[in-house]
């Protein structure tokens, strides 16, 4: 799956080439270029694409609204027997982001980044056993989030159309975890958790940014 997101990525600068607004507006299309190295070079890769991989910018030198997007998707089956017993899981996470940023010039190509994001996210775990001569079994557990975080971080401008950025953020969160274990398509057990989760994040990632 990461490939064809890749390829996807990739053209963004080229969709959005030209599209420079006469008011001076422009657009930013950044990819997180550590995420993307981590995925490539794994020797166990696992089709996720990770937490808020590429994101889209419209704005001024000075402000800017921002999209971030992330998520990914893996399929496995495992044998947990010599009886052709196999247990298969899928997981699908979804991540977005949608806020505002603004800057300030520090030093010649230097910008310091500031802003804040509001952060919807849902994740699906499934797994289902299936054994012979036995009913499978099945368990699901789904968690829908929202929250948001400030956002602090530096940019560095290499020329006109090319930049790298990083930053830092504090995580603030609220949602729900639905647990879901049935047996042939019927319920068993159903149990429902709410979350709260506060964490930060450290400038650890590095995107590389295509201006236009």
């Amino acid at each position: 799956m990461k490939f064809p997101l890749l390829i996807i990525v990739c053209l963004l600068p080229v969709l959005v080439y030209g599209q420079k607004s006469r008011t001076g507006k422009h657009w930013e299309v950044g990819l997180n270029s550590t995420q993307l190295l981590r995925n490539l070079f794994a020797q166990n890769p696992t089709g996720v694409i990770g937490d808020y991989t590429f994101f889209v910018k419209r704005g001024t030198e000075k402000r800017l609204i921002r999209t971030h997007y992330g998520g990914g998707y893996t399929e496995t089956e495992d044998l947990f027997s010599n009886f052709g017993d196999f247990l298969h899981r899928q997981q699908l996470s979804l991540r977005l982001g949608v806020g505002f940023e603004k800057r300030r010039k520090v030093y010649e190509k230097l910008q310091l980044v500031w802003g804040a994001d509001v952060l919807p996210e849902y994740d699906l775990d499934r797994s289902t056993a299936f054994s012979i001569g036995s009913p499978s079994l099945e368990n699901r557990t789904t968690t829908m989030k929202i929250g948001g975080r400030p956002i602090l971080g530096l940019r560095y401008a290499f020329s006109k159309h090319l930049a790298v950025s990083t930053e830092s953020s504090l995580y603030l969160y609220y949602g729900e975890r639905l647990n879901w274990t049935g047996q042939n398509g019927v319920e068993l057990k159903r149990n429902k958790t709410r979350l709260f989760s506060v964490s930060h994040t450290l400038p650890s990632s590095l995107y590389l940014v295509f201006n236009f």
